[in-house]
């Protein structure tokens, strides 16, 4: 559960700002072991004002161990996802402000909200959880505590309409570079907005865009990135997959992991028009040359997906032999969905 501070002036407020100063601490040392009296001399307060704000974080969710002679420090399972966690991993001097949630509804829905209301490019909409989540064609996306990484990005870019499809394909490079990076595996993609690993999904993208119609190009745009970093509590088999199958002793994980996620959409946003992450993205295409329903909305038919081009559409090959550009619909792998 992400803490919270009052704003008000008063005692409580007083108390919310020594506990967000302290949990920064810990932080910013998250395996280092702090004596009472370093952290009290860190915050200019007492030791038992420093023990009274630890049992304030600990009753907000915060995993906080201690241990005679050595202090206090973060608990292996404290597993934090705040927007002081992901924006203490990022670059420094990065322009990305985070807006965090301990639960929200969807981070989709409150970055399009404050898309509209103007808020610049690169403000991010951060939770630890959601409760109705969504992913495209308006399926459930389930978002638990703990477990994933759910965070959407609003994006202001100089885009025509018809090229946003670039947006959701530099994301799930994004994703998967950096998921990549942290568990070492090898990792793939499905046309056009999903995350594998092995047979199983782990990751998706949802963009959402407003247009100007008299420049026929992108006002703004919110990508949305769901990530199963650690294994979901489920009833029965899933279908989804995780990137790890279990939890690594690394208190930060997930916030460094989002941190790693946004930094790579930040570099390749910024040269989106030269296109330096197709190669990426074609490489982990694992289902071209295999046979595969196309879901359009005017229905479903099958196809042999043989290539994308270099607008992200997919070329497929029909069952008479032609080849046809695809711009729209996504691939649904028989006999069934994986994942979908």
């Amino acid at each position: 559960m992400m803490p919270r501070f009052g704003t008000d002036g008063s005692s409580a407020d007083k108390g919310g700002k020594m506990q967000k100063e302290l949990l920064g601490v810990f932080i910013e040392h998250p395996t280092t072991w702090l004596s009472g009296a370093d952290l009290a001399a860190a915050l200019g307060v007492s030791r038992s004002a420093v023990w009274k704000q630890i049992e304030g974080l600990r009753a907000q969710g915060v995993a906080i161990e201690a241990a005679p002679r050595k202090g206090y420090r973060l608990s292996a399972e404290a597993n934090l996802l705040t927007a002081e966690s992901v924006a203490q991993a990022l670059p420094a001097g990065t322009n990305i402000a985070i807006e965090g949630h301990g639960l929200i509804d969807s981070t989709n829905k409150r970055a399009v909200a404050l898309a509209g209301e103007g808020t610049p490019a690169w403000q991010v909409v951060l939770a630890d959880a959601q409760s109705a989540g969504s992913g495209r064609r308006g399926r459930d996306f389930y978002s638990p505590a703990g477990v994933g990484i759910y965070m959407s990005v609003i994006l202001r870019p100089k885009l025509p309409a018809q090229e946003a499809t670039l947006l959701t394909m530099a994301a799930a490079v994004a994703v998967a570079e950096a998921a990549e990076a942290f568990s070492g595996e090898p990792l793939g993609i499905k046309w056009v907005n999903d995350v594998y690993r092995g047979q199983r999904k782990i990751a998706g993208i949802l963009t959402e865009a407003a247009l100007s119609l008299e420049e026929k190009s992108l006002r703004w745009a919110v990508v949305g990135m769901g990530l199963n970093v650690f294994p979901q509590p489920t009833v029965g088999e899933s279908v989804y997959g995780s990137l790890f199958d279990d939890r690594p002793a690394d208190p930060l994980l997930r916030a460094r992991l989002a941190a790693d996620i946004l930094n790579r959409l930040q570099k390749y946003l910024a040269v989106l028009a030269d296109r330096p992450y197709l190669e990426g993205y074609r490489r982990r295409l694992f289902f071209l040359g295999k046979p595969a329903d196309l879901v359009e909305p005017q229905g479903r038919r099958t196809v042999l997906p043989v290539d994308i081009d270099d607008m992200g559409h997919l070329i497929v090959e029909n069952s008479d032999g032609q080849r046809e550009v695809v711009a729209t619909g996504e691939i649904s792998l028989r006999p069934h969905e994986l994942g979908g």
